[in-house]
């Protein structure tokens, strides 16, 4: 007998360790979890979470000892509300079109992009967000009308996205990119409004100067006060795509040429607006449309004049302009034709005045039983309010409560700069207006007096503040804001606050 053969038959027999049917379950089961995993994945890509939970930018402090501390972190989704802030202000001055985008090189030497100087914008703002912030808490300040604001907003948000037929979330993701929620939005704009509430504090108490201080200072250096009147445009440089020298000297050389070619050819505002119109096109030349003029602009302080070009506001402010006087002004995005009209400092008469308001939800009923009824209890509810008002602090705290008119919660409903004639110019104007204007300028009126003003829309409670010449409360204002960015470049003179974009998470993260 040949025993190898039994040896190999006894093999042949031998029973597998899984049998097929086994086998093929394994595989089944393989397959089912890779399609899990995948499409688990594929869900957690495209519903947003690497953008909610991976870093967009974080922030660095070096402290005296020269020790460098994280100080705060902020995810994709929070750098990605700020991105689209800053994109479309990039939008509304022209710097990103439909042939600029984010995604093209602005210096061809390190392959920047508008994305990346767009990320680096976003980044700051944040910043600033976090620094007003901190400060506030440091300060003991206590917000008081942020979540109020906030909610108010995306109650809009819905009704908004539900216009749309879209999801509050899905129409969020379509303005922030994916992984943007309403419970991330609401955290970020409570920041963001809190801190828009502290600003706002700071500039009207801290910041803001008096009218015997700005008259003062005015007889000290009359030629940075007053407003100016004048008619300017923009030519800017066009954009060279692989950032040759040469190239981008030439684009500049072609904008001054176009804003000296404005100013040779003017004799007055009517033909430098011609002149302007004659070398723009597209978009720009839509502006123009309908005997528009977007070159006039009236009554600018020396601030927002040099919030500008500071050299356009030396120029503007000199004691010896005179009206007719032209001038080009160059800048490294290209140059100012500038045609100069008046220097002004208006008498007229301004008001400030606060407003708690309180809306008559029986207005949509269009019955004029139920909305006289309505009204009749709201002035008794604004009776109320009044009888504990004490000073304007504690009117500002009454507004943040209790005010329906969400929107100017946090400057406490401040109005400004409101003239007499802003009442006239009001189409069938109610009797109940003519007799609040009436009562607003009245030269016995005081700071602190209040007012009861019925409408059918509401009641509102008004608070005097004061009355000044337009050119004062101008100037104030203009004052305050300087003040408040000279206090924000002192949070970080010595730049000791850095932060760093986590590109790699946010590229992935954003689609």
């Amino acid at each position: 007998m040949d025993n190898n053969k039994k040896v190999a038959k006894k093999k042949m027999n031998k029973k597998p360790l899984l049998s097929e049917s086994t086998k093929q379950r394994i595989v089944a089961i393989c397959i089912v979890l890779l399609l899990v995993v995948s499409l688990g994945g594929y869900f957690i890509y495209f519903t947003g979470v690497p953008a909610k939970i991976l870093n967009g930018v974080s922030y660095y402090e070096t402290d005296a000892n020269g020790k460098v501390n994280k100080i705060y972190t902020a995810k994709v989704t929070e750098l990605n509300y700020y991105f689209s802030a800053v994109y479309n202000q990039y939008r509304e001055y022209g710097i990103l079109n439909d042939s600029v985008t984010p995604d093209t090189v602005f210096n061809q030497a390190d392959g920047t992009t508008y994305r990346d100087l767009l990320n680096e914008s976003a980044a700051e703002s944040l910043k600033q967000v976090f620094l007003y912030n901190r400060e506030a808490e440091e300060a003991g300040f206590k917000s008081e009308s942020a979540k109020a604001a906030t909610e108010a907003m995306i109650e809009t948000l819905r009704d908004t996205a539900k216009s749309y037929n879209m999801t509050a979330d899905d129409y969020l993701n379509a303005l922030y990119g994916r992984g943007m929620t309403v419970r991330i939005f609401r955290d970020i704009v409570n920041r963001e409004l809190m801190a828009e509430e502290y600003k706002e504090y700071l500039l009207q108490s801290t910041f803001m100067p008096t009218q015997d201080e700005v008259t003062m200072l005015r007889d000290v250096n009359p030629t940075e006060f007053g407003t100016v009147t004048y008619h300017a445009y923009f030519f800017a440089a066009e954009h060279v795509e692989d950032s040759d020298p040469t190239k981008i000297e030439e684009s500049h050389k072609a904008a001054v040429a176009k804003a000296q070619a404005v100013i040779e050819s003017s004799t007055d505002p009517a033909s430098f607006r011609e002149a302007c119109k004659g070398l723009v096109t597209g978009d720009a030349l839509g502006k123009f449309a309908a005997d528009q003029d977007p070159t006039i602009n009236s009554d600018m302080t020396a601030q927002v004049v040099k919030s500008q070009n500071e050299m356009l506001r030396d120029y503007l402010f000199a004691s010896d302009r005179k009206t007719g006087d032209m001038t080009v002004i160059k800048d490294e995005m290209g140059a100012y034709a500038v045609y100069f009209v008046s220097r002004n400092f208006d008498e007229t008469p301004t008001v400030s005045y606060r407003v708690l308001y309180l809306e008559n939800d029986k207005v949509t009923s269009g019955d004029p039983v139920k909305i006289a009824e309505r009204n009749a209890e709201l002035v008794q509810s604004i009776n109320e309010i009044k009888s504990g008002i004490t000073d304007e602090s504690s009117f500002v705290s009454a507004v943040k409560a209790k005010s329906d008119e969400k929107s100017r919660l946090n400057s406490g409903a401040l109005v400004k700069g409101i003239t007499e004639a802003s009442f006239a110019e009001i189409d069938n104007i109610a009797e109940s207006e003519v007799v609040f204007s009436q009562w607003l300028f009245d030269t016995s009126r005081a700071y602190g007096d209040m007012m009861i003003v019925e409408r059918d829309e509401g009641v509102s409670l008004v608070y005097f503040i004061d009355s000044c010449p337009a050119w004062i409360d101008a100037e104030r204002t203009s004052m305050a804001q300087d003040r408040l960015n000279d206090w924000v470049l002192s949070l970080d003179p010595q730049n000791s606050i850095s932060f760093t974009i986590h590109r790699k998470n946010v590229d992935f993260s954003t689609y």
